[in-house]
């Protein structure tokens, strides 16, 4: 199988560079998109006797940097890659370990707020090569090395319109396996799947605002609260009033989660399978519609999550960036799945996937993709705009 994800074990780091047998060395890639190729060096090019060695504990997992966007530091970051511990050591996918970054992005980044999370799902502080060979002024013995995280993420559309989510099969679902490990290292018991015997309690239901206009939300929870003021809880949630784990144990007791575009929706695959999200999409004047389905594919990560989308806006909608007519039903439907226990699970994730893309993903050449891919954008109105 062709990957991009390298496995080094019982390497050498020695003044703040990895080094392995001649033999073993492959080209893997730092970045989940942007071409930032590595490779470790030769060990027979070391002059220095290497008897004084120590014997360091943990596995490290090498990239770039991690991202301080919330969605691209866990889909682009994170996530692609932990994929290499579970594609080379799934049967470790719970065990601490090292991530490593380069210097230079540790720099950049270091200060921000995600590496609170980034600690908490390792189980260590990031480090770099030259701060882990600072530490210890001796050359270091590693259990294994992880580098590789190309075409792996959100970040990553394929030419079937699906984020790349995984290189092989699994004995187990890599995102609920991203997702459980989260869950654990915040010590919180995961509310892994709703059933018919949750039907009894409140259904809770969730609007993430957004940094994208919505208007009018707060009239609509109002009117359905009223109607369904004996089953179902409304709520509407900023996600900055919360830290991490604070979003994790509300999303744990949320089956309906309405949102929008971009990042606002980058927690979705952490509700419990068989949860509902509502995507609302954005608005746009300048698209079919007047919607623009910009990150869509966030959508098929989870093959646990069923995603209804809004599929258009009228002209008043989008011009006052008022909530579509579409939404009322759409919750209304929602609701009634859970009562008639009608969602199943896993789900086939093209479903999930807008019908205009769908429509759209049958006129596309591989060349004209593959241009829209290597533009670097992540807005699919870019890639509608060569159709209409």
């Amino acid at each position: 199988m062709d990957h991009d994800i390298a496995y080094y074990r019982d390497v050498i780091l020695y003044k703040n560079v990895f080094y392995t047998d001649k033999e073993n060395l492959k080209i893997s890639h730092l970045h989940n998109r942007i071409d930032i190729p590595y490779i470790p060096a030769d060990i027979s090019q070391i002059d220095d006797n290497l008897d004084d060695v120590i014997e360091y504990d943990k596995g490290i997992l090498l990239l770039d940097g991690f991202h301080s966007n919330m969605g691209h530091l866990l889909w682009d970051s994170m996530y692609p890659s932990y994929y290499g511990l579970l594609f080379h050591k799934e049967e470790d996918s719970d065990i601490d370990f090292q991530w490593m970054t380069l210097d230079n992005a540790y720099n950049l980044y270091s200060n921000g707020w995600h590496l609170d999370i980034v600690e908490k799902f390792s189980g260590n502080k990031v480090t770099t090569p030259i701060m882990l060979s600072n530490n210890y002024k001796k050359p270091l013995k590693i259990p294994y090395l992880i580098v590789g995280i190309k075409n792996l993420g959100i970040g990553n559309v394929k030419f079937d319109f699906c984020a790349s989510r995984q290189l092989k099969s699994h004995i187990n679902d890599p995102i609920e396996s991203f997702v459980n490990r989260m869950y654990s290292r915040y010590n919180i018991k995961r509310n892994s799947f709703i059933n018919k015997q949750d039907t009894d309690l409140p259904i809770n239901i969730i609007y993430i605002l957004n940094k994208r206009p919505y208007k009018n939300i707060d009239l609509l929870f109002n009117k359905l609260s009223k109607h369904y003021s004996n089953k179902c809880i409304f709520s509407i949630i900023d996600w900055s009033n919360y830290n991490f784990e604070d979003q994790l144990n509300i999303l744990n007791k949320t089956q309906i989660i309405i949102c929008g575009v971009g990042t606002a929706r980058a927690n979705s695959p952490f509700l419990p399978n068989g949860a509902i999200e509502i995507q609302t999409n954005t608005h746009s004047l300048k698209l079919p519609n007047n919607i623009n389905f910009f990150d869509y594919h966030i959508g098929t990560l989870s093959k646990f999550i069923k995603v209804i989308n809004i599929n258009e806006y009228t002209l008043e909608e989008s011009t006052y960036n008022l909530y579509s007519h579409e939404l009322e039903k759409k919750i209304d439907d929602s609701i009634n799945m859970f009562s008639n226990d009608h969602v199943m699970y896993p789900i086939n994730i093209y479903d999930n996937i807008p019908q205009y893309i769908l429509n759209l993903k049958d006129k596309v050449d591989e060349t004209t993709f593959t241009n829209w891919r290597n533009s670097l954008s992540n807005d699919v109105g870019d890639l509608i705009k060569y159709f209409i």
